[in-house]
């Protein structure tokens, strides 16, 4: 295991880099709104991926790398697994409850409320995941 923020800042990078094409999208600022919600969601996912894919765990809060580096490579998988799931169940929510308020004509509000709780709710209960 190596020390390295290199792929976090990638990922920072190419975060902020994927907002260009959506600007550039012509439509309404509700769709605009979801399809800008469900990027950060998914983008969010891969990050958790990419953690688990490259072992960096001591890029989540609260884990530092002597001790990442002391708990084995299992127990590291186990945990970055933990949180990637439940980044991709709500990304996969998100995304299916966005294209439902989107058919049925639905104000953005009840999706910005919903993606907002809903990226808290996951935030903090990966609070539980022990190392």
């Amino acid at each position: 295991m190596k020390k390295s923020y290199k792929g976090f800042i990638l990922w920072i990078v190419l975060f902020m880099a994927g907002f260009f094409p959506i600007m550039l999208i012509k439509t309404n600022a509700g769709l605009l709104t979801r399809i800008t919600m469900n990027y950060t969601s998914m983008m969010l996912a891969f990050l958790a991926y990419i953690i688990y894919k490259y072992d960096r765990i001591y890029w989540y809060n609260g884990v530092d790398f002597e001790e990442a580096a002391e708990a084995g490579r299992e127990r590291r998988d186990a945990y970055t697994v933990a949180h990637l799931k439940k980044f991709i169940k709500f990304a996969g929510f998100y995304a299916l409850f966005s294209f439902i308020m989107h058919l049925a004509g639905k104000g953005i509000w009840i999706d910005s409320i919903v993606f907002t709780l809903g990226l808290i709710c996951t935030a903090v209960s990966t609070i539980r995941i022990k190392l």
